[in-house]
């Protein structure tokens, strides 16, 4: 999930400009995210009639929602298609115990209060995550230079751009772009504009309506990080740049982001979960919705849970290779068919010596930036013990990832520090030497996740958002790309609080016995006094 992705790298740092961001803040502000924060801190209540409820997937969005629904006292089934919990929050840790990266999300926003409620109940430690780092490296266009000398003057990165343009860093010239949403902001209302703009990609509209050159685009695009995803939304892009430009810092979970899914993991009954089953056809006959499972990777007999609700909280392609009867209604179908759900490779590298701190260096934390294959360079926030230090030696995204999609492993261990070498002006034999530990994630590969966040395309925001989070009887839906803004851990617990709150206030229960024939699962079902 995103609390990885969000790359607009420069903005996070940038002083905030009130007269643009105030009417957008009325625009992205969720006015549910108080109440679902104080189910975070104070729970459901206590059920009038406990319900059967069966959720599917134990990413955080099925842990939280059964971790809410179990204290209010709901009997509750956790199934999970993979051998661990946590689903995208996933962290590799090496064999040897002396590292672990984070694969997936790896930065907490101070304004995400819900998931640090969540951090601060099961008692796990933040570090300060750096956002930047004025020792890093632009490399692009074939210059090579620090960042805290490009931001004092742009013009040394060689964009060819037009007079009015030149001397203006990307982020300066992206918010000049941004002067037509402030106008019609100022005639108009939230919703009208959300409608107009939801038409735009994020490139059509820096051309169109910001009037930029294709070299200032190009710059845009490759210093803050966008150009493999310029047919995202513009809509889906104004969202990222609220959040950007208001944090006051980032936070990581000290040990991987793991922690808090195996912390509310902990905390459940041994028996609420279960692991290596794969949910493969759904059946709805009244008020009761039976789920069928088989053991991950086998096709032998299939368990049986019957429920009163049933929470999906799979992926969007996931949920796709489950079969429903009935079958979802055609709006469910069709926005669950036409998300995007982008790519994202990562590469860490454990090194024995870290070279990007050394004298003539000196890069602690932050973000380098290339043209090349590789793309960024992420540097830690934290130590390991006998000096080993683990960089992110590439994080690619949308079609910069598609890359490294055809290639194996060791091809993209050498692809990227053979890039490392060039930004760092290093010996390609020196870095082979140091950094011989490796792991890569492709999260389109993933056979569970089958792609690594939401991002919406034009039209989407209007067409599918309201289909994407809405129940279809008893079966509910949550995860990230049913709740915005896309991608964020917060945004994904938010999800699980709503429709644990939702079936929490919902009806009675049913008693029911299934029934199999040659032919078919029938249920005899009676309504609870």
């Amino acid at each position: 999930m995103r609390g990885d992705r969000k790359m607009l790298l420069g903005l996070a740092v940038m002083p905030t400009t009130q007269s643009f961001l105030s009417p957008l803040e009325r625009c992205f502000e969720d006015p549910e995210y108080n109440s679902l924060l104080e189910i975070a801190k104070n729970g459901l209540g206590k059920a009038e009639k406990p319900k059967r409820i069966v959720i599917v997937g134990a990413g955080i969005t099925g842990l939280v929602a059964g971790k809410e629904l179990l204290d209010a006292g709901h009997q509750v089934t956790i199934l999970e298609a993979s051998n661990r919990v946590g689903g995208r929050m996933e962290t590799y840790r090496d064999p040897a115990g002396d590292w672990y990266v984070d694969l997936g999300p790896r930065r907490l926003p101070y304004s995400h209060r819900i998931v640090r409620e969540y951090v601060k109940n099961y008692d796990l430690k933040l570090n300060y995550y750096s956002e930047g780092n004025g020792n890093a490296w632009y490399a692009v266009n074939n210059i090579r230079a620090r960042v805290k000398d490009a931001e004092k003057n742009p013009d040394i990165l060689g964009y060819h751009l037009d007079p009015s343009e030149q001397g203006k860093s990307a982020v300066e010239l992206y918010y000049e772009a941004l002067k037509p949403i402030e106008e019609d902001l100022e005639r108009s209302n939230c919703s009208n504009v959300l409608e107009k703009y939801d038409t735009f990609s994020l490139k059509a509209y820096l051309i169109e309506k910001g009037n930029l050159s294709h070299a200032a685009v190009q710059m845009i695009g490759d210093l803050l990080n966008l150009s493999a995803e310029f047919s995202r939304s513009f809509i889906e892009f104004l969202r990222e740049i609220f959040l950007f430009t208001r944090e006051k810092r980032f936070d990581e979970i000290a040990g991987g982001f793991d922690m808090l899914p195996g912390a509310i993991h902990q905390s459940l009954p041994t028996a609420s979960v279960m692991l290596n089953s794969t949910v493969v056809e759904i059946l709805r006959k009244g008020d009761m919705v039976m789920v069928l499972y088989h053991p991950s990777g086998s096709s032998g007999p299939a368990g049986i849970v019957l429920a009163d609700y049933v929470i999906i909280t799979s992926t969007a392609e996931a949920t796709r290779l489950i079969y429903f009867h009935p079958s979802l209604s055609p709006a469910k179908v069709q926005a669950l068919r036409s998300l995007h759900s982008t790519g994202a490779t990562k590469v860490a590298l454990a090194c024995t010596k870290k070279f990007w701190e050394e004298k003539g260096e000196e890069i602690y934390g932050g973000t380098s930036i290339s043209d090349l294959p590789s793309r960024i360079t992420t540097y830690p926030n934290h130590n390991f013990s006998k000096g080993l230090g683990v960089i992110l030696g590439s994080q690619t995204y949308g079609d910069d990832s598609e890359i490294f999609a055809a290639l194996s492993p060791l091809k993209i261990i050498e692809v990227v520090l053979r890039n490392l070498a060039a930004i760092h002006q290093r010996p390609l034999q020196e870095l082979q030497h140091l950094c011989s530990r490796w792991v890569v994630k492709k999260w389109k590969q993933d056979p569970h996740a089958m792609g690594a966040f939401t991002l919406f395309r034009p039209y989407q925001l209007s067409e599918h958002a309201e289909a994407l989070a809405i129940n279809e009887g008893r079966i509910y839906f949550a995860g990230e790309h049913t709740a915005l803004p896309h991608g964020w851990i917060d945004t994904a617990i938010k999800s699980a609080l709503k429709v644990a709150r939702d079936i929490h206030q919902d009806g009675g229960t049913q008693d029911c016995v299934h029934v199999r024939d040659n032919r078919s699962w029938e249920l005899e079902c009676h309504k609870s006094p």
